[in-house]
């Protein structure tokens, strides 16, 4: 009878051993064949803006989607959003409907575990402490790839936690500077902070980073003996480009260029005289540069040049002054200039 009972209780143990570890395996790529979204839960006073984010994980690439993102408008107020990796896309509040529409359509499929949008919220002065949950709701074909096939992503809700009033508070200590959202090209991002007594949330933005260009050309549409082909060069962040030159079929076949959509030109003799042919302010701005360097690198040998004079040839109280300066042969002309006349000036 004991061993019986052994038997037994050694079973039940290693029954829950079991259970206890499939609950504990983490999450797998292959339980989201159709991608993951989450939506962040953030904290807030009322009287606060909050950025909260919507992310993707195990994207299975999708081209297009049509959602509505719920909230409660009755304590939360839409301010606004933040671009995330989407390339084009529109964003419409229905504050009557509790909801915000957003709608998507790539060129292709885009596989980014990244950001798909910030959303910024204001809470309510009179909202009422409590959770307001954040979700989305879609129907069978609201995502898709470039096939068409219908996709159905899992979605993790989330939403603004408010769970104090700081209008009291004086908001003396608060944690370091966040990114809520990263800025892209052409639009701004933001930072937020909270406070460590009040969970008070403190919001600014940052500047947009500016286009940043590849060195060389990418070739955009390839050259036909009977059109002209384009190359531009683009930038590496996003969809812009910039120097977009034009170039004939008999041109790159006696430049030895790869006249294939997507080919990369190198800068060379070639792509320099395209752009002084088609692009002239661009030459123009070159030579501008290169002036104003040589202006400026001329004026500091003229400024040496007039202390090594003043130094080296004047016994006279200005040199020694001059002299007892350091560095003084690396200051510009017009400080030198304004130096010399301040001395003529105290000491006639």
């Amino acid at each position: 009878m004991s061993t019986i009972f052994s038997k037994r209780i050694i079973c039940f143990i290693s029954i829950l051993t079991l259970l206890f570890g499939m609950l504990c395996i983490p999450a797998h790529a292959d339980d989201y064949p159709d991608g993951h979204i989450i939506i962040d839960t953030v904290s807030a006073v009322t009287g606060d803006s909050v950025i909260v984010k919507i992310n993707i994980e195990n994207n299975p690439g999708i081209m297009a989607m049509t959602i509505s993102i719920t909230y409660d408008s009755n304590a939360l107020t839409y301010e606004g959003f933040y671009r995330g990796y989407l390339r084009d896309y529109t964003v419409a509040d229905h504050p009557d409907k509790n909801l915000i529409r957003f709608v998507n359509c790539e060129t292709g499929n885009r596989r980014n575990n990244d950001t798909i949008v910030s959303l910024k919220f204001k809470v309510k002065d009179n909202a009422e402490f409590g959770f307001y949950p954040i979700s989305i709701d879609y129907k069978s074909g609201d995502f898709c790839n470039y096939w068409l096939k219908k996709l159905m992503p899992e979605i993790t809700s989330g939403g603004v936690d408010v769970a104090f009033n700081g209008n009291n508070c004086s908001h003396k200590k608060y944690s370091d500077w966040e990114t809520a959202a990263k800025p892209s090209c052409t639009q701004p991002g933001a930072e937020q902070r909270t406070c460590e007594k009040c969970g008070h949330v403190d919001i600014r933005e940052t500047p947009a980073v500016g286009h940043d260009y590849e060195d060389f050309w990418t070739v955009d549409t390839p050259a036909t003996a009977d059109s002209s082909g384009t190359m531009s060069r683009h930038c590496k962040n996003c969809d812009a480009y910039t120097d977009l030159l034009t170039f004939s079929l008999e041109q790159s076949e006696e430049n030895n260029l790869s006249n294939n959509s997507g080919s990369v030109i190198e800068q060379s003799d070639f792509t320099d005289k395209l752009v002084k042919e088609q692009l002239p302010e661009k030459t123009e701005e070159k030579n501008t540069d290169n002036n104003q360097s040589e202006i400026t690198s001329n004026s500091e040998n003229t400024a040496e040049q007039i202390i090594n004079n003043i130094i080296e040839k004047d016994d006279g109280p200005i040199a020694k002054i001059l002299a007892a300066i350091p560095n003084v042969r690396k200051l510009g002309t017009v400080i030198i200039t304004a130096i010399i006349i301040l001395l003529r000036l105290i000491l006639i």
